[in-house]
C-alpha cells in the first residue's frame, strides 16, 4: 500500500502542478514545466485524486483491522525530541498534509463550498508543495532511523499485511464509492430553457417582464492567472418560443474593456499597441469577451477538450503562449459562441460561432495554430483585389484587422477614416487597462479609405482602431445574434439562436445538453472556468399553460 500511495502522490503532485502552471505562469509550478505532463491534465489529476482517496480509506482500514495504529502513538513518558518520536510526528504530519489535500481537493472538484474556492484552492497548493518536501523529510527520518534496510522494508509485503490490506481496499471502495457519488451529484445543476412566446429585443437591457419572472442560475468561475482571488460569479436565464433560444448573461467587471490592438502613430510609422500579443496572450490591450460552449458531454474541463502544456500534441506546432489547446479526441464537437465586444458584439450584434473538433494538421507557418478550435464555415475570402483595392464581397461580413501583416514593429494600416472626426474622440482618452473605454473602437469599411502615404495626415500620437467592421457573418458563423450593455460595473449580454441549425457545426439546444461560461476580461486567452457544466432542461410549452 505504501509503493501506491508513493506512486499516486507524485501522480497527483505532478499534474496538479501542470494545472497551476497553466493558471498561473509566475508559479513555482511554472518553474518546473519541463518536468510536468501534457495533454488531458484535469481528467488525470482527477482520477489520481479520487484514487487517493480510495487508499487512504484503505489504510486508515488496514491500521484498525492489524492494530498497527498504536504503534504510532507518542508516549507521554518519553521526551519528545528522541528519534522514535521525532519520527511519530514526522509520520503525523504526513497524514495532516495528506487529508488537507484530500479534502480541500475533493471540495473544489465538488464545488462543495463556491465562495471559498480561492482559499481552498491556495491551501490545496501549499499542500502539495509542503507533501513533497515531507516525502524527503519522511525517507531522510526512515535511514536515520535504520538505515536503507528500514526504509525499504515499508514496501515490501507480509502475507498477514497482504491479506488485511485487500480486505482493507475492499471496505475502501465501497466508502469511496458513496463519497465520489454524492460529489458527483451534488455538483451537476441544471438550467431550465422555460417557454415564453414574449417577443425579445436584444438591447442587453432586459426589459422585458419574463425576464424578471426567471430566478438566475449563478456558476461560480475561477478566474484564469488569478487563482487565489473570490469567484467570478456569472448569471444566467434561459427561455426559448419553440423556434428560437435565448439567454441571458450578466457578470461583473470594473472596466468596459474596448480597446482592440489599437493601432498608434509614432515618427517611425504606425505600431501596434500590444504587451503580449506577439504570443497570442495580450492582456492589455484587449477587448473584453464572453464564451458560451455547448457539449453532449459532461465530462470535466469544458467536456475533455481541455490539453495542457507547450506542446500537447506531438508532430504539430506549439500553441503560442504555450499554455495549450483545445481539441476533442473522438471526433465529436463542441459548440462554441464567442461574444467579443468590439469585433462581434457592439459593432454587428452578433457572436462568433465556432466549434472545437478533431485537432486539424497546420497549414500555415504564420498563422497561430489552434488545434481543434475554429470557426463554423463562412466566406472563404472577405475581400478581393481589384482596381488597385480591396474591394468586400457583398455576401460577405464579419470583420478583419487594419493591418497588412502583423509585425510587432512598424506595420502598413489597411485603411483610413474618410473623415478624421471619426477618431477624434480617441485621441484623448486613458490607455490604461483599468479605466473603462467609450466610444467606438472599430470603423466601418463604408467609412474608409485606401491607405497610402500620401493620404496619411494624421499627426505622430494619433490612435486609430484596428477592427474593420464588414457587417454582419454570413453563412454557419453568423448563427448568433446579440445585444449587450455595459453599466455600473457589469455587462449584460443577451444571445439567439435557433434551437437547432441543421448545421453539423452545432448542437441543437435540447434536454440533457451541457452548457459552460467563459468570461474575457480584457485578454486574449485567459479566461474564467468552471469544472462542471449546467445541464439544460427544455420546458415544454403546453407546461407552462
Amino acid at each position: 500500500m505504501h509503493l501506491l500511495l508513493l506512486f499516486g502522490l507524485l501522480a497527483a503532485f505532478f499534474s496538479g502542478m501542470r494545472i497551476a502552471a497553466a493558471g498561473s505562469p509566475d508559479s513555482w509550478a511554472a518553474a518546473i514545466d519541463f518536468l510536468l505532463p501534457l495533454g488531458s491534465v484535469y481528467q488525470w489529476h482527477s482520477w489520481v485524486g479520487i484514487s487517493l482517496i480510495f487508499l487512504a480509506f484503505g489504510y486508515i482500514a488496514y491500521l484498525a483491522m492489524s492494530q498497527r495504529w498504536r504503534k504510532y502513538i507518542i508516549s507521554p513518558r518519553n521526551p519528545i525530541y528522541t528519534a522514535e518520536n521525532l519520527s511519530k510526528l514526522i509520520i503525523w504530519l504526513g497524514w495532516l498534509l495528506l487529508a488537507s489535500s484530500l479534502f480541500t481537493g475533493y471540495a473544489l472538484y465538488s464545488n462543495a463550498a463556491p465562495h471559498l474556492q480561492h482559499l481552498l484552492r491556495t491551501i490545496h497548493y501549499i499542500a502539495a508543495w509542503s507533501y513533497l518536501s515531507y516525502l524527503i523529510l519522511h525517507i531522510a527520518a526512515l535511514i536515520a532511523e535504520g538505515g536503507w534496510q528500514r526504509l525499504l522494508s515499508i514496501f515490501r509485503p507480509r502475507l498477514m499485511q497482504t491479506r488485511i490490506s485487500l480486505i482493507s481496499l475492499g471496505l475502501a471502495a465501497i466508502i469511496g464509492v458513496a463519497i465520489v457519488g454524492l460529489g458527483e451529484s451534488a455538483q451537476k445543476d441544471s438550467l431550465t430553457i422555460h417557454y415564453s412566446a414574449q417577443k425579445i429585443d436584444l438591447d442587453g437591457e432586459a426589459r422585458e417582464s419574463i425576464w424578471n419572472q426567471i430566478n438566475p442560475t449563478t456558476v461560480n468561475t475561477t478566474k484564469s492567472g488569478e487563482q487565489s482571488l473570490p469567484p467570478l460569479a456569472v448569471n444566467i436565464r434561459a427561455i426559448h418560443d419553440n423556434h428560437y433560444v435565448y439567454f441571458l448573461i450578466s457578470w461583473p467587471d470594473a472596466t468596459q474593456s474596448l480597446k482592440h490592438l489599437p493601432l498608434i502613430k509614432t515618427a517611425e510609422g504606425w505600431k501596434i499597441m500590444q504587451t503580449q500579443a506577439t504570443v497570442a496572450d495580450e492582456n492589455t490591450f484587449y477587448e473584453d469577451k464572453l464564451a458560451l460552449m455547448l457539449s453532449a458531454s459532461s465530462e470535466i474541463a469544458g467536456a475533455g477538450t481541455v490539453h495542457l502544456g507547450a506542446q500537447p500534441l506531438k508532430n504539430q506546432p506549439n500553441p503560442a503562449a504555450q499554455r495549450g489547446l483545445h481539441y476533442t479526441l473522438d471526433g465529436s464537437i463542441t459548440d462554441v459562441w464567442h461574444w467579443k465586444a468590439v469585433r462581434t458584439g457592439l459593432s454587428i450584434g452578433q457572436a462568433d460561432d465556432n466549434y472545437f473538433g478533431p485537432p486539424l494538421p497546420s497549414t500555415s507557418e504564420i498563422a497561430r495554430y489552434t488545434g481543434g478550435y475554429q470557426k463554423d464555415p463562412d466566406c472563404e475570402h472577405l475581400l478581393r483585389w481589384e482596381n488597385h483595392d480591396y474591394r468586400v464581397k457583398d455576401e460577405c461580413g464579419g470583420y478583419i484587422m487594419n493591418w497588412e501583416l502583423y509585425e510587432e514593429g512598424i506595420i502598413q494600416p489597411r485603411r483610413l477614416p474618410n473623415n478624421p472626426k471619426q477618431i477624434q474622440h480617441l485621441q484623448t482618452i486613458s490607455l490604461s487597462a483599468d479605466t473603462s473605454d467609450k466610444g467606438r473602437w472599430w470603423m466601418r469599411w463604408q467609412d474608409t479609405n485606401p491607405y497610402s502615404t500620401s493620404a496619411d495626415t494624421l499627426p505622430v500620437g494619433s490612435i486609430m482602431p484596428s477592427v474593420l467592421s464588414l457587417g454582419k457573418f454570413s453563412g454557419d458563423r453568423g448563427d448568433i445574434d446579440s445585444g449587450a450593455q455595459w453599466r455600473n460595473g457589469s455587462w449584460t449580454l443577451e444571445l439567439k439562436r435557433k434551437l437547432n441549425t441543421g448545421s453539423k457545426f452545432d448542437l441543437a439546444v435540447m434536454d440533457d445538453v451541457y452548457l459552460w461560461l467563459a468570461v474575457f476580461d480584457h485578454s486574449q486567452i485567459r479566461h474564467s472556468y468552471h469544472l462542471h457544466p449546467l445541464r439544460l432542461v427544455l420546458e415544454d410549452a403546453d407546461n407552462n399553460n
